[in-house]
């Protein structure tokens, strides 16, 4: 069980200065916020990010980018001035300026009517923006992944804003190095991040969103609600509609931002920034040159590639924490711990899956084909009328998974193999273990695969046994099926293996469990541990939702 450290408490960094912690601003499943003091010679206050780590893997990843984290310098970001571990509490510390101030999130809500003036935001936002760009010209280029109101603190003597919560943070490395399922706030986070591929265009989506916010006083609709496939227009209403002193070109900008595809929206944070900015000032926008250049990550037709980060990347030296006392303690200097070396990280190089789609100019017409085809990509929505059945044994008579045929059937909610290894009411969940971290599965979904060169089939996991991080099962997919073992982190990641064509290959599905209980994610076919080529994306969940979801309104 994971405990917060307690008031009082006292750390020391990996230069031997001690911090001791003197309230608690904030805390989840993945860690806290502390709001620590240095002890010696009237110390200022800093913010102690805690995160919980329970793998090498994962304190590695943290540490990584918290040390990225640390070349940023700008006046619209925090400092982050330490990154060290406590691999005995397996948990990770970044050390970082401590922004005193409200939030854009709770000065909206302290207005009238819970909006805040156009004139006001462009202030407010333009050192957001300008940090944004910051962040986005390092390289590798980082991505902050969460922004909205809440991450935006305004200082109680300075206009503008400041961005603030690292905890989504990504390099981006072009070819494939942002593929966690991790996917921020709804309202906010862009459709490719509930597929698991992010590039620097969903920093604009999150830019746009929290426009939208601040100037009409409604969170934006969900990117996934916004593609359900019975929607014949987008649902996003535009800004200039609910607040009509806001010019229509400045709704607009905001409209093509938070675009569905990611090429639909501007080259850049600038590009973006410039226009709205413009038509907010009545000015004239600037005219797109010729020969901007799209991000490499949407398009192959590009003058500049952005950097690859290929080889072996080292951590810098971190100290471990070398006291965490749960008492306030004398004031005394310890002798910190010697400073060991990390081994050298890797950055990898997934395979790529290309969630975005060509979405037509024209909203009314182009919307619904653009949703059919991104609901099946991402597997998200799962409806009646699945078209396959398949006549997989049952779990107890599976011994080598094998390749089987699919059976036309009539229509139907639930496929017939669904109903046989996962009927509705089966699904139960799985044992609670008092002050377990990890989110707990269920004992069988249903739903729906697709892959990248072909077409969906129906998903079946059944059979979920989950024994803290560690879950096994079976799974039918793809003509497959046979047993699969896999682990579940804290943040509710997922990723499981099952075995193919006789032991030679295996298929991994990697994912999230979101909201709900849903869980989405993506696939690779793996021949001798390499990757075929073969991948897609694959989503599930218990059969009473997908019941309830496909149920006919009576009367």
């Amino acid at each position: 069980m994971q405990t917060i450290l307690p008031i009082g408490a006292t750390i020391q960094a990996p230069d031997g200065s001690r911090y001791k912690t003197e309230a608690h601003l904030g805390a989840g499943g993945f860690g806290a916020i502390y709001l620590v003091r240095k002890t010696r010679q009237q110390g200022g206050l800093f913010a102690l990010k805690e995160v919980f780590c329970f793998t090498q893997r994962e304190r590695d990843r943290v540490i990584f980018e918290g040390e990225i984290l640390k070349r940023l310098n700008h006046e619209a970001l925090p400092r982050v001035y330490h990154v060290f571990d406590d691999e005995e509490h397996t948990r990770v510390y970044l050390l970082m300026d401590y922004i005193k101030g409200a939030d854009l999130e709770l000065l909206r809500r302290q207005q009238q009517e819970k909006r805040i003036p156009l004139s006001r935001v462009l202030v407010i936002m333009t050192p957001i923006i300008d940090a944004i760009s910051y962040m986005h010209s390092q390289r590798p280029p980082i991505i902050h992944r969460d922004i909205k109101p809440s991450n935006i603190i305004v200082p109680a003597a300075n206009d503008g804003g400041v961005l603030v919560d690292f905890g989504l943070a990504k390099v981006y490395v072009l070819e494939g190095a942002t593929t966690t399922l991790r996917h921020g706030t709804p309202g906010y986070a862009a459709l490719e991040q509930y597929g698991g591929r992010t590039n620097p265009r969903t920093d604009i989506y999150g830019l746009g969103a929290t426009l939208y916010t601040l100037l009409t006083g409604t969170t934006p609709t969900d990117a996934i609600d916004r593609i359900m496939p019975e929607l014949e227009t987008d649902p996003l209403k535009p800004v200039h509609l609910r607040v009509p002193s806001v010019p229509r070109t400045v709704s607009e900008d905001i409209q093509r931002a938070m675009a569905i595809s990611s090429q639909e929206r501007f080259s850049s944070v600038q590009e973006f920034w410039h226009t709205l900015y413009a038509h907010a000032t009545q000015q004239d926008p600037p005219i797109e040159s010729e020969t901007t250049a799209p991000l490499a990550a949407d398009t192959g037709d590009v003058t500049e590639i952005l950097p690859v980060v290929t080889a072996t990347t080292a951590i810098a030296e971190r100290t471990p924490i070398s006291s965490i006392e749960v008492a306030p303690a004398a004031d005394s200097e310890l002798d910190p711990m010697p400073s060991p070396k990390s081994a050298p990280v890797e950055i990898s190089q997934p395979i790529q899956i290309d969630t975005t789609v060509s979405q037509s100019r024209s909203r009314k017409r182009g919307i619904f084909p653009l949703a059919v085809a991104l609901l099946l990509i991402i597997g998200l929505s799962l409806v009646a009328g699945l078209s396959k059945s398949w006549s997989w044994p049952l779990p107890n008579a599976v011994t080598t998974p094998h390749r089987v045929h699919a059976v036309q059937t009539p229509t139907h909610a639930v496929p017939t193999a669904a109903a046989q290894l996962c009927p509705a009411g089966a699904a139960v969940p799985q044992a609670p273990v008092p002050g377990s971290p990890y989110a707990l599965l269920k004992t069988c979904y249903v739903g729906l695969i697709h892959s990248l060169r072909t077409d969906h089939t129906d998903l079946i996991l059944s059979n979920i046994q989950q024994h803290g991080p560690q879950i096994s099962g079976y799974y039918a997919g793809l003509g497959f099926n046979g047993p699969f073992t896999g682990t579940i982190d804290i943040h509710a990641h997922l990723q499981f293996t099952g075995t193919i064509y006789g032991g030679r290959g295996s298929i991994a599905f990697e994912g999230n469990v979101q909201l709900g209980g849903r869980l989405v994610g993506s696939y690779v076919i793996l021949n001798q541990g390499k990757s075929t080529g073969e991948t897609g994306l694959w989503s599930a969940e218990p059969p009473d939702m997908l019941k309830n979801a496909t149920a006919t309104p009576q009367g």
